[in-house]
């Protein structure tokens, strides 16, 4: 009771502080991505709002900025991904001094 706030609860697995880590990688970028786009959302609604007598300016098509935009959350997501499955498999795999109990029901 005395031992104070935890965000984690204690390790109960030889893998537990990695999994531990993907969590806070991924909190962290999420966290990071998503104070960048709100920051840009609120700057580019500002400073390109509309504006009485001016005309707004024709669209141009940038195909490698789409392609980046698209490549880039990929990658990343799918490095998470990899992260995730090697953890996964890690853990289903059981260690080489494990007891095998067999149970008939």
């Amino acid at each position: 009771m005395g031992e104070g706030f935890q965000v984690f609860a204690e390790r109960a697995s030889g893998f537990a502080g990695e999994v531990d880590v993907l969590f806070v990688v991924l909190t962290l970028v999420t966290i990071f991505f998503s104070v960048l786009i709100a920051g840009l959302l609120v700057t580019f609604s500002i400073r390109y709002r509309r504006r009485p007598g001016v005309e707004p300016g024709a669209i141009e098509h940038g195909t490698a900025l789409e392609i980046t935009w698209t490549v880039i959350p990929l990658i990343i997501a799918l490095g998470f991904f990899a992260w995730g499955a090697k953890l996964y498999v890690k853990s289903e795999i059981p260690p080489a001094q494990a007891l095998d109990i067999y149970a008939t029901g």
